[in-house]
């Protein structure tokens, strides 16, 4: 049974470059993403989000050259990371905000530089600056090539619902495109263009039988 990971997700990114411009670039993703400042029990952190579409929330501190970052969701238990296992990484409002954070980290990462520092003997870095933006790009990924196999075997189960009524395919239709598109930045790229072709044109089958029929 896969266990729900409740907390805030960490990222911890030792910072080789001016510290005034890591502020800069998250303060500007902050803005352009509509997150907005509040407090709540005595902790000041950022928002955004709606009640209807969920909230997402952000929080960060700068120590010396050391960056951490706080991503967390919330839920009917508590505060929910947005790294999960299994299915449970593969929700919608986990994707969206795993990929709205890939555009910060990458913006990072270029500011960042490479490792700054290596050990004089073995050539080998001693203190690698993006190691946890790396790690975080292959869990994005993999997540992602997740999401595209489910997307896959759900468009197929798509085709035998829709001789069960058109209703019954449309449940997962939407479902199938978030995913599929997800897919198309994977090595699984074939997988998910095939998704959305099969859901496309299951959409247009279903809409076809319903305009005939009325």
């Amino acid at each position: 049974m896969m266990k729900l990971e409740t907390g805030r997700s960490e990222y911890n990114i030792t910072i080789n470059t001016d510290v005034n411009t890591i502020e800069q670039i998250i303060q500007k993703f902050l803005s352009e993403r509509k997150f907005s400042l509040i407090e709540d029990g005595g902790e000041k952190f950022y928002r955004a989000g709606s009640v209807l579409s969920g909230y997402k929330y952000f929080n960060y501190r700068i120590n010396g050259n050391m960056l951490t970052i706080y991503a967390w969701l919330k839920g009917g238990f508590g505060e929910i990371k947005i790294e999960q296992t299994g299915m449970m990484n593969t929700s919608e409002g986990i994707i969206e905000y795993r990929n709205m954070l890939m555009t910060l980290f990458s913006t990072i990462e270029v500011a960042n530089g490479p490792s700054a520092n290596f050990d004089s003997q073995t050539g080998k870095p001693l203190n690698n600056g993006n190691q946890a933006i790396e790690e975080f790009k292959k869990s994005n990924l993999k997540s992602n090539e997740t999401a595209c196999e489910i997307g896959f075997w759900l468009s197929i189960i798509g085709i035998f619902l829709i001789f069960l009524g058109g209703s019954y395919g449309l449940i997962i239709y939407a479902t199938n495109l978030i995913l599929g598109i997800q897919g198309l930045k994977t090595k699984k790229k074939v997988k998910a263009i095939v998704t959305l072709v099969i859901t496309v044109i299951s959409i247009l089958y279903v809409l076809i039988t319903f305009k005939t029929m009325g």
